[in-house]
């Protein structure tokens, strides 16, 4: 390892709050290792840590890793790649490996992580090829066989860099400009929620919710998480987006911002927002804001059913598909027995995760 480099796990609040601070201002940090995004883990009972590379007191890198705790199973999973200064990429050898001995001392039965190229095209970072990988990498197996922590496959991104606000809307789909035409008849008001607006975050997030109930996909309950969105929003890392027509809330979108990028976590619209068009012109808003901020692009997110991926696709998105995640099994008759055992009770996921949250509290 490099003499003048220091090396430390940690969740100390301190280097939490240093941290994050300095993700934000990272060109290509990453939301996903906000050490206020990875604590909300623990309404399931999971742990984090910060692995920090410091530089005369200076912090030039990191990772935040996720350690999931379930009876005597543990795994490890980093969900983003690490970030890095400038001139600091060579240090990702020394960090992996930290990594993967703090992931024995764990007595974990698996390990995953995210390949140093998992970047978007726009983020401003070193090229991969000048990144130097432990011999053990190659052993790694392409995939996930944890889903329980959410690592990207992909980016969906509307490019924002150099686009003026009165160009934003030429760029949509003919179908999407008609859907905001109509939309901005309906007398909508967009607006951010502060944090202190409890009532308001709480009817926001419920649309969120009883969208996802009336789809038939998950969507984490506010009990479980609210205190940690809430610290998110007072640091301006996330931002709650709100349409209201006539004070009623008609669609919700949370998004979450670093440097460069905002990237869209989750939204909703009601019946009747939909029918009018709330959540196309919720998109632009939200677009435009980012544009006044500076931002380079907007994440849609990769997934979603087809319909949605057709609204998304309909602003005028790039597509790009990221490698795949690594895994190594370290314990492999813990991880089989683990296998067995998620198997069988896979159809019990929501109830076993609202069971975990209940246990928690208690």
């Amino acid at each position: 390892m490099p003499s003048n480099i220091q090396f430390r796990f940690t969740t100390h609040p301190t280097d939490c709050d240093l941290w994050d601070r300095w993700l934000q201002q990272a060109p290509n940090g990453s939301y996903l290792q906000y050490a206020d995004w990875l604590s909300a883990y623990d309404s399931y009972g999971f742990g984090f840590e910060l692995l920090l590379a410091f530089q005369d007191d200076q912090l030039v890198g990191g990772v935040g890793i996720v350690w999931a705790k379930a009876a005597f199973f543990t795994f490890g999973i980093a969900p983003a790649t690490p970030i890095y200064t400038e001139g600091f990429t060579h240090l990702s050898e020394d960090l992996y490996t930290l990594i993967l001995e703090r992931a024995q001392q764990k007595k974990c039965c698996y390990l995953q992580l995210c390949t140093p190229d998992s970047l978007p095209d726009f983020s401003a970072t070193e090229h991969s090829s000048q990144i130097k990988l432990p011999a053990w990498w190659q052993d790694g197996k392409e995939g996930t066989r944890f889903k329980f922590v959410y690592a990207p496959t992909g980016y969906r991104y509307k490019l924002l860099d150099g686009l003026r606000e009165s160009e934003l809307l030429q760029t949509f789909s003919s179908n999407h400009q008609r859907n905001i035409a109509k939309a901005q008849k309906q007398g909508f008001i967009f607006d951010w929620l502060q944090p202190s607006d409890a009532d308001g975050l709480k009817a926001a997030y419920a649309c969120m919710e009883a969208n996802g109930n009336q789809k038939g996909y998950a969507v984490r309950s506010y009990d479980s998480w609210g205190n940690s969105l809430i610290d998110l929003l007072v640091k301006e890392y996330a931002r709650m987006a709100v349409v209201r027509q006539n004070e009623t809330i008609v669609a919700a979108a949370l998004v979450m911002d670093n440097a460069h990028i905002r990237t869209y976590i989750s939204g909703a619209a009601t019946e009747l927002g939909q029918q009018l068009g709330a959540s196309h012109f919720m998109q632009y808003q939200i677009m435009l804001d980012a544009i006044r901020r500076g931002y380079k692009a907007y994440d849609m997110g990769w997934g979603g059913s087809q319909g949605v991926l057709r609204f998304k696709m309909g602003f005028g998105c790039h597509e790009q598909k990221l490698p795949s995640t690594k895994y190594w099994i370290l314990k492999p008759t813990i991880f089989t027995l683990y296998s067995i055992v998620e198997k069988g009770l896979k159809k019990y996921k929501k109830p076993i995760a609202f069971l975990l949250q209940r246990l928690k509290k208690s």
